[in-house]
């Protein structure tokens, strides 16, 4: 008995689709194809103007960098008499893109490391006090200045002085900045500065001068 109806079943739905595909049906069925095209081809026509958009974006967005405003600022020891001068890093912070930025947050440090510290750096950098910038707005091709005293002091003595540049110690900057684009998207900047000094004996094409740090979190971008 379940045989014999299974197989009444097999027949029914057998002729089923022995009548949906009669030449009667056709334009039935080419109405089903062209309307799958359709909808293929406007989901494809979004996605491009989706990946149009979203390029569009990018290209008119905010770029905050932060540099050194003097590469080479030189080393000022402490003089045997008169003032006592102050070795800084003097950070501008600049929009570089085509729409204004909004500075939410920001932080730096300047510091003077022996040797050993400098190579015991952590993978990830720590920003320290972070500051609240209030969405400051940034206009395209504008720029600020920050003045990051060294630490622990920004005094330097005439042997800290050699030290350094003879890579005994590292003056390094370490940046970071965030801040939200136009189009209400965040973004961050980080950077690592080391005040580089050629020693002798290498072959060199630069003075003494800020360079980045090759450590790749120090250095980068969103």
């Amino acid at each position: 008995m379940l045989i014999c109806m299974l197989m009444i079943a097999f027949e029914d739905q057998t002729h089923c689709w022995q009548e949906a595909l009669e030449p009667a049906t056709w334009s039935n069925w080419s109405l089903v194809v062209v309307g799958l095209i359709a909808g293929l081809v406007a989901l494809l026509t979004l996605r491009a103007i989706s990946i149009q958009a979203e390029a569009q974006m990018k290209a008119e967005r905010a770029w905050v960098i932060m540099t050194p405003k003097d590469w080479n600022p030189g080393l000022f020891p402490l003089p045997v008499a008169g003032q006592v001068p102050l070795n800084v890093f003097d950070c501008a912070v600049k929009n570089v893109g085509k729409t204004p930025a909004h500075i939410t947050k920001w932080a730096a440090w300047y510091r003077n490391f022996d040797k050993s510290e400098y190579e015991r750096l952590p993978k990830e950098p720590i920003p320290g006090d972070v500051v609240s910038m209030n969405a400051m707005i940034l206009v395209p091709n504008d720029s600020f200045r920050k003045i990051i005293p060294l630490q622990p002091t920004p005094s330097l003595d005439c042997v800290q002085v050699k030290s350094i540049q003879s890579a005994e110690r590292f003056l390094f900057f370490y940046g970071f900045i965030e801040y939200k684009d136009d189009f209400g998207k965040n973004h961050e900047t980080q950077v690592g500065y080391v005040y580089d000094f050629p020693q002798g004996g290498m072959v060199s094409y630069h003075d003494p001068r800020f360079q980045r740090t090759d450590l790749p979190n120090y250095n980068c971008a969103t």
